[in-house]
């Protein structure tokens, strides 16, 4: 059973594939002869994440904003009761700069926890690793945590040429079996997602706009095969199709999927 709360008033307005419901919740359980509620405020679990990575930021009625003028609204959008007692909770994050994406653009977070704040935390931190670096090298001229490449691109219409940097964030990789046999290739690196399926990419890296890649391939023991791609937040198949393909070729270690934030934008001319 979930009561939505009102949701505090913002600007700029929530991107329209976003389905976060708010910052407030309430959520009922029931187990057995036992009943319980949750509530609280995705904001808490928010901060509480970053907290210790010793990031500056303001936090208002439904954001939290960064000193580089970053701004950061996550989302409760539902939960999962698990059979263990735990819950999976699902939440977004919706990101606007007034330079970067002022249109805005919104990733997904997906967790399990022992409650409904611990669940939405381990979430947030997850994002904070993986996606944060990516966007604060994005505001950098030089950025300092992510390896990039510079593509020139030729404008038609001007001849001009457009300098389209890729900023490759961390990734998240596990394997079954820990390494390849010898010989057969570097086993993974910061560029391999994107580089391997860059056919899928040519009609983002050519356009002035930013955009935010969401980049994930698994393959289970069986060798079923499962893809995800997301750009600015919104599912795009023919990225997913590149990286299933591209998680076919991977040797076999068993369980296995990798998972990365991208992000492409353009550089001011020289």
């Amino acid at each position: 059973m979930f009561r939505w709360l009102k949701r505090a008033r913002s600007f700029p307005p929530f991107s329209a594939a976003n389905p976060g419901r708010g910052v407030l919740f309430r959520a009922g359980f029931s187990r057995a002869e036992q009943q319980w509620s949750e509530e609280g405020n995705v904001l808490d679990a928010f901060a509480a994440a970053l907290g210790p990575l010793g990031i500056a930021f303001e936090r208002s009625a439904d954001r939290l904003t960064f000193a580089n003028g970053l701004i950061a609204r996550p989302q409760f959008v539902n939960l999962v009761p698990q059979d263990d007692g735990s819950v999976r909770t699902a939440t977004t994050i919706e990101i606007n700069h007034a330079t970067l994406c002022p249109a805005g653009l919104f990733e997904y977070q997906y967790a399990s926890g022992a409650t409904i704040a611990a669940s939405m935390q381990s979430a947030f931190a997850s994002w904070a690793e993986t996606d944060l670096p990516v966007l604060l090298d994005a505001l950098l001229d030089k950025p300092e945590r992510c390896t990039t490449v510079v593509k020139d691109v030729t404008v038609k219409k001007t001849q001009t040429v457009r300098r389209r940097q890729i900023l490759f964030g961390p990734t998240l990789h596990m394997a079954a079996e820990a390494a390849v046999e010898a010989g057969v290739g570097h086993d993974f690196c910061p560029c391999c997602l994107f580089t391997n399926c860059a056919d899928a990419f040519v009609g983002h890296v050519g356009p002035d706009e930013f955009y935010g890649l969401r980049l994930f391939a698994s393959r289970d023991q069986q060798g079923t095969i499962d893809g995800d791609c997301r750009i600015n937040g919104v599912g795009f198949p023919a990225g997913r199709k590149a990286l299933m393909k591209y998680a076919a070729t991977w040797p076999d270690r068993g369980f296995e999927f990798r998972k990365q934030f991208v992000a492409i934008r353009t550089l001011p001319d020289k």
